[in-house]
């Protein structure tokens, strides 16, 4: 009997791993008719599907691949996605990546560039489409990365571990929501805070600071909450300004943070600042900048830089950032950047026009509101910004009582 039991086994087991084979077989049959081999990775928290396999080689002028992301993690998670040439030529080829929901990116080929970086909720499985064009019809071959990060005290994850609200349909003309909003970008996703929020404030170095918004490659973007105490032109003489290096606003960053913050250093990153002087009309030698339109009459405030981007550690904020943070061109005191001790206003880094060699920029009243043309040789005061590395850990709880700090 129990010899009879034994054979009976065996035979099934037999059965299922010829069933498996067969099924095996089927599957890698479909997979080469298709002309493509399925290969899926996984690690702790994330599945990704390459559909047309990785690394994938292009031979013709078109091509379509695609791959999906899931989250099988109880947890909310953050990836990045790069692209990755390995042999061949890849100049003149572009993609545009092209996501379940529509939303779309496109860019050439760069080793190692994250395209975007934004989170993913437990359960959720993401698809993506990449149309690549090769106008020279060379043949090359790429690999495409997914890099994951699980939430940990990086300061990125931490603040995004509370609610997080869409802020794709935001009427800026108004100034009623409160809160920390999410875009897409071009570049990958930007979180900003709006309103009258008392969950952004920061200490560092001794000072309160007030978080303006997380960056597409996770940095965090901080404005002082007080004032140098002292206030400055823009610059002395137009004579002397030619960008916003050259200008006595910069050098009194400078000096402020010689003196506050030259010992952490390390904690703040030298990154991209943009001084908005992308020219919309020009009539003789007077120019509007594309700023004093879309803040003023479109009320679009963008993250997209439109003039030229200075690298520093030290700047001030733009008027596109006032704008995401709730300032109008109304009155408003209730938001985050209102400031009821100043009796003067303070600069942006933002110019809307050049008239009688003279350079105006945009600034925040002392009422809230925004100011479209302040002539830069006015004294006002100065609120220093500075960019938090990405790898920078944290506790604290965001409130004035007990502000995020450097985790040590």
């Amino acid at each position: 009997m129990q010899k009879k039991y034994t054979i009976s086994l065996i035979l099934i087991l037999f059965f299922i791993v010829g069933l498996l084979y067969i099924h095996s077989n089927y599957r890698m049959f479909q997979n080469k008719k298709n002309n493509s081999v399925v290969l899926t990775l996984m690690s702790d928290d994330l599945s990704v599907n390459f559909l047309n396999g990785n690394p994938i080689t292009v031979q013709e002028e078109e091509r379509n691949v695609e791959f999906s992301v899931t989250n099988f993690s109880s947890k909310k998670l953050f990836y990045s996605i790069s692209f990755n040439t390995l042999f061949g030529d890849s100049e003149q080829v572009t993609y545009q990546i092209v996501k379940e929901n529509g939303d779309k990116f496109e860019n050439s080929f760069d080793n190692n560039v994250a395209l975007n970086r934004h989170e993913i909720l437990p359960g959720v499985t993401e698809r993506y489409e990449v149309n690549i064009k090769n106008d020279l019809n060379k043949e090359f071959s790429f690999e495409i990365k997914v890099d994951v990060e699980s939430m940990n005290h990086e300061f990125q994850n931490v603040i995004l571990s509370g609610e997080v609200k869409d802020g794709s349909e935001i009427n800026f003309a108004d100034h009623y929501e409160s809160g920390l909003y999410k875009r897409i970008e071009q570049q990958g996703d930007i979180y900003f805070y709006r309103g009258n929020v008392s969950n952004n404030y920061f200490s560092f170095a001794d000072h309160l600071w007030r978080i303006v918004k997380i960056n597409e490659d996770g940095t965090v973007k901080l404005v002082l909450n007080d004032t140098t105490k002292s206030m400055v032109p823009m610059y002395e003489s137009e004579e002397s300004f030619n960008d916003f290096f050259d200008s006595s606003v910069y050098s009194s960053l400078e000096e402020w943070y010689k003196t506050n913050l030259t010992q952490l250093d390390e904690y703040i990153a030298s990154t991209k600042y943009c001084f908005d002087n992308g020219v919309l009309k020009e009539e003789e030698s007077n120019l509007t900048y594309l700023a004093s339109v879309r803040l003023f009459t479109d009320y679009l405030p963008s993250n997209v830089c439109n003039g030229t981007s200075i690298t520093s550690k030290v700047a001030l904020l733009t008027a596109d950032d006032l704008m995401l943070s709730g300032a109008t061109t109304k009155e408003n005191k209730d938001y985050y950047l209102y400031d009821s001790e100043l009796q003067s206003g303070w600069w942006t880094m933002t110019p809307t026009k050049k008239e009688n060699n003279k350079t105006y920029f945009i600034t925040l009243n002392k009422d809230g509101s925004l100011e479209k043309e302040t002539a830069g040789n006015l004294k006002l005061f100065l609120k220093p910004v500075i960019t938090l590395n990405r790898k920078v850990k944290v506790v604290g709880e965001g409130t004035l009582e007990n502000p995020y700090k450097i985790e040590t």
